[in-house]
């Protein structure tokens, strides 16, 4: 949906510059660009970069996690010390 979102919001800024004839070819273009075969590999990518960016949150959120349960750990052995 953003990538049609942002073809529309292209053609709705040049649209009031354009002829109609210019129009009738900017929305030919537009309409080959939109085509599957075209947008798969761009989606492919976005769905890649956001596993990738959920993949490294969880790896931060785990790194944390083992970070504070090693910190009570040497609390508690702290405490049983004293």
């Amino acid at each position: 949906m953003m990538v049609v979102r942002e073809a529309f919001e292209v053609r709705a800024k040049v649209e009031q510059k354009m002829t109609r004839a210019e129009l009738v070819a900017f929305d030919k273009v537009l309409a080959r660009y939109l085509q599957k075969e075209k947008l798969m590999p761009r989606l492919l990518r976005s769905i890649e970069e956001d596993y990738n960016a959920l993949h490294a949150t969880k790896s931060l959120i785990h790194q944390t996690e083992d970070h504070l349960v090693e910190n009570d750990m040497v609390q508690g052995m702290k405490s049983m010390h004293d």
